[in-house]
């Protein structure tokens, strides 16, 4: 037998998740945002040229079709790529 599927979209902002939390959920998410993994995640990479970070180069694989490193500290190897691309094209054009 065949399915219904409907799908919601429900946009909500962090102070109103928070604001519907009970104190014990609330203790709960500050432990978590205390920990190791989250404090990692708050303090990770960003490139310059299109904001991927360790966590979410989805767009670079978009781009590209596969995941960014960093090439630089801030710059990830997709965009350091398009970056040389573009000096040899404004090298090329130049001449």
């Amino acid at each position: 037998m065949p399915g219904i599927k409907k799908i919601f979209s429900l946009e909500i902002t962090p102070e109103q998740f928070l604001m519907n939390c009970s104190p014990v959920e609330l203790m709960e998410i500050s432990t978590l945002i205390q920990g190791d993994f989250f404090t990692k995640r708050m303090e990770a990479q960003v490139c310059i040229s299109c904001g991927c970070t360790d966590w979410d180069c989805s767009q670079c694989v978009e781009k590209t079709g596969e995941p960014c490193h960093w090439a630089e500290q801030d710059l990830c190897s997709a965009c350091a790529a398009l970056t040389v691309e573009v000096k040899t094209l404004e090298y090329v054009a130049g001449s």
